[in-house]
């Protein structure tokens, strides 16, 4: 049976009636920092009430089938975070990113990419990154959502049909992670077809680093049989120490 996620409202963070007072708290990326620890050094107010609520369409996760359902989890929720008195959101139903008011839910700006935004976005300073099945990463600035850059991760523009959409053969769904003005990201799901990990400038979208060669290892595979794989990133990249996870 398709899992479809209906009926959902968008109480997001802001049912807390002490969230406004730490704005200098921000949760600037999917579970808050680089290491994905899902805290922050705020305290909650004692006294907590619904403040506004938004509603959104139900979400069409990526993958319907029982085995990837379980496995890879990413997109089946709103993963909202925040900067200043901003809320930013990714669709991957309708292929945008919108901005919020943080006090009223008011929209402010949206912006819509070439295909489904399925990963976590990210905020540096006053820049919007995030990445989509398009093959692209974004850079937007956070006041008014005009584009700073975009830098295409795929090798080729070339589409096919994908999870019921058109996307890019090599979708870019290595969730964005920004440490030290550095964001780390990757395209592709298939090993065999290459797969490509960026350090990319948060600035100005340039190259730092580029591995493009964790697909052609073969190597032994779960159903014990060797086949050329590796590294098929699908989720939200973590920096641990000078590790990328």
């Amino acid at each position: 049976m398709k899992l479809r996620i209906s009926g959902l409202i968008l109480f997001l963070f802001f049912i807390l009636s002490g969230f406004l007072t730490f704005a200098s708290e921000d949760w600037p990326m999917w579970r808050c920092d680089v290491n994905r620890s899902a805290s922050t050094s705020c305290q909650l107010a004692d006294n907590l009430y619904l403040q506004w609520q938004v509603n959104y369409s139900p979400r069409d996760p990526v993958w319907d089938d029982p085995l990837n359902r379980n496995l890879m989890q990413y997109d089946r929720v709103l993963e909202p975070v925040v900067a200043g008195n901003m809320v930013f959101i990714g669709f991957n139903d309708k292929d945008k990113v919108a901005a919020l008011d943080i006090g009223s839910g008011r929209e402010i700006w949206r912006f819509y990419a070439d295909g489904p935004v399925r990963l976590p976005l990210a905020v540096y300073k006053d820049k919007l990154l995030f990445t989509g099945d398009d093959g692209y990463c974004y850079c937007l600035n956070t006041g008014d959502g005009s584009v700073v850059w975009k830098k295409l991760l795929a090798p080729s523009e070339n589409r096919l049909l994908g999870n019921k959409r058109l996307i890019s053969m090599w979708p870019a769904r290595g969730g964005v992670v920004v440490e030290d003005g550095v964001i780390y990201t990757a395209a592709s799901i298939f090993p065999l077809m290459g797969t490509f990990i960026y350090a990319l400038d948060a600035g100005t979208g340039n190259i730092i680093w580029k591995n493009e060669g964790t697909g052609s290892n073969y190597i032994l595979q779960p159903h014990n049989s060797p086949a050329f794989a590796d590294i098929a990133p699908q989720g939200a990249f973590t920096i641990s120490g000078d590790m990328l996870l």
